[in-house]
């Protein structure tokens, strides 16, 4: 029977090695999601948004909390920046919710273009700064 320490350590190594899979997983989701929305945004009616941003944001919050679950495994110096990739994360998906309302706000006047487009650019850079997320937390996972 193995010893207990011998348990933990191929527990842990498991666990190392299923990490970047689970990870790489939620941010395809997320991406994949943005993505899609974005294509949707032009043709859309507003009733339609309000899920599709809910469902980014619940995918988004799976991600955060898988890496946020893993930080700890990783070097002090590359914790700070997979937090700081969450914090602006966390930014981006404010941006999206107050770009959607403010287009809601401003449906059928002489403006209500560019503000769908507002929607299309915070969109596109939450979808960017997830996949920043992806490559940070990768890289980190190198250096532990």
């Amino acid at each position: 029977a193995p010893k207990p320490e011998e348990k933990t350590t191929s527990l842990h190594s498991a666990q190392k090695e299923e990490t970047p899979d689970i990870v790489l997983n939620q941010t395809l989701s997320v991406v994949e999601t943005v993505v899609s929305f974005i294509k949707t945004v032009e043709m859309s009616k507003y009733s339609a948004f309000v899920p599709s941003v809910m469902d980014i944001g619940t995918k988004l919050k799976k991600l955060i909390q898988v890496v946020e679950e893993r930080i700890p495994q990783l070097p002090p110096d590359r914790q700070t920046q997979v937090q700081l990739c969450h914090r602006t994360l966390t930014s981006d998906m404010g941006k999206l919710a107050e770009a959607m309302q403010l287009a809601m706000k401003y449906q059928e006047t002489s403006v209500e273009h560019e503000f769908r487009r507002s929607i299309q650019q915070a969109a596109h850079m939450l979808a960017l700064n997830t996949r920043h997320l992806l490559s940070t937390f990768t890289e980190a996972k190198k250096c532990s």
